[in-house]
């Protein structure tokens, strides 16, 4: 096999590798994004959740507090 051959051929697995590359990057890319969408509803969940946890608190307090207004005497 002269150079020029053995070239040719390096030239073409560098250009099959450099393909494949790139659609793993194209995939971990979409997975990323997927991933990002997930985190994304997942805070929104953990901040509505808190928010609920914040006005039973203050439901709960409220009532404590109207309960020690009661005269038991």
């Amino acid at each position: 096999m002269d150079n020029f051959e053995r070239l040719e051929k390096e030239v073409e697995r560098l250009i099959d590798a450099y393909a494949k590359l790139k659609s793993e990057m194209k995939a971990i890319r979409e997975n990323s994004r997927g991933h990002n969408q997930e985190v994304n509803a997942l805070e929104r969940r953990v901040s509505k959740l808190e928010e609920d946890r914040r006005l039973a608190l203050e439901k709960i307090d409220q009532l404590l507090e109207q309960l020690n207004q009661i005269d038991l005497g």
